[in-house]
């Protein structure tokens, strides 16, 4: 939660702290940040599992290939639109969080420190004194720069019996975070009604190690756009990686169609001659977005998936 501070290198010191040397010391830091990330570890579950139905909406979409009514393509890409709104609002609120949350902890270090806080350094106690490797605990040594006496245990016993500080954390920690939801609402079946099929849970059914493929080699495409996009540094450079990312889009939802077509196709027919009244239409809206008006057919997408000919449908995927 802490902010990374400036040190300040005074040549007498009267003694040295540092949020993240601190943080670990403080009671009341322990109990309110653990309700913290309590809170933005549910808003990210919420978040994460939003964003993935929505994607699925347009791959359930992209597999449909030229059948995809426009009308879903601009609901789906609505709720796009409405999802990156509420993530900034998130965002936005986070960042102004974090922000008063260090400010009620610097405050009540000032606090306890006193007269002497504007001449106290800021040093972080130990500096790694070996390489750094990823997953592996590093050797530190006592960090040459800090001066005078490591006060961190003292301001944190300070702060903890500090009772602003633990009015304005219970402030913090009460504050309403937006939320990360949308209304569940069921869409119109494809086809069919009042039973229907998911059309991506079909096609991962039948031909998931292909679908799979597809979703990675999108997702490659995209980490190697992000990396030129960070080293991008004028206009020119930048609308070429858009008209990239547009060629990405355009390949993948082609993958896709190419995948879901013959899939879609002859489980078409094989629908068709079960002679049902009405027919079993197709739905593309998740379960998490409200699914579609009607039932889901039960077994069907087991039954279709062992179809020999449905099976037999699934083509080499094209170079991505």
């Amino acid at each position: 939660m802490w902010s990374t501070f400036t040190s300040l290198a005074l040549a007498a010191a009267p003694g040295h702290w540092h949020p993240n040397d601190l943080a670990p010391l403080s009671k009341l830091y322990a109990e309110s940040s653990g309700q913290l990330r309590e809170v933005l570890a549910r808003r990210e579950g919420e978040g994460q599992a939003l964003a993935q139905a929505i994607l699925q909406y347009g791959e359930a979409l992209d597999l449909l290939g030229a059948d995809a009514p426009a009308s879903e393509r601009e609901h789906q890409a609505a709720l796009e639109d409405d999802f990156k709104d509420m993530r900034l609002e998130v965002q936005s609120f986070a960042d102004t969080l974090v922000s008063d949350y260090d400010a009620a902890f610097r405050g009540a270090i000032a606090r306890a420190a006193g007269p002497t806080f504007p001449d106290l350094q800021e040093c972080e106690a130990r500096v790694s004194s070996g390489p750094v490797m990823p997953g592996l605990p590093s050797d530190s040594e006592a960090n040459p720069d800090c001066e005078g006496e490591n006060l961190n245990a003292t301001l944190a016993a300070k702060a903890d019996a500090d009772p602003q500080l633990k009015v304005d954390l219970d402030e913090i920690v009460a504050r309403r975070w937006p939320e990360i939801t949308m209304a569940a609402q069921p869409r119109a079946v494809l086809g069919g009604e009042p039973r229907w099929v998911s059309v991506r849970e079909l096609v991962a059914a039948v031909a998931s190690d292909a679908l799979g493929g597809i979703e990675a080699s999108d997702a490659l495409s995209r980490m190697e756009l992000q990396s030129q996009l960070a080293e991008a540094d004028d206009p020119a450079a930048i609308d070429a990686l858009r008209v990239k990312a547009d060629q990405i889009d355009a390949q993948t939802a082609a993958s896709r169609a190419a995948l879901g077509a013959p899939i879609l196709a002859a489980a078409k027919s094989a629908l068709a001659k079960r002679n049902e009244d009405p027919p079993i239409g197709w739905c593309v809206h998740p379960a998490l977005l409200g699914g579609c008006v009607g039932e889901e057919a039960d077994g069907v997408v087991e039954e279709l998936a062992k179809n020999k000919k449905v099976k037999k449908a699934v083509s080499p995927r094209p170079a991505h």
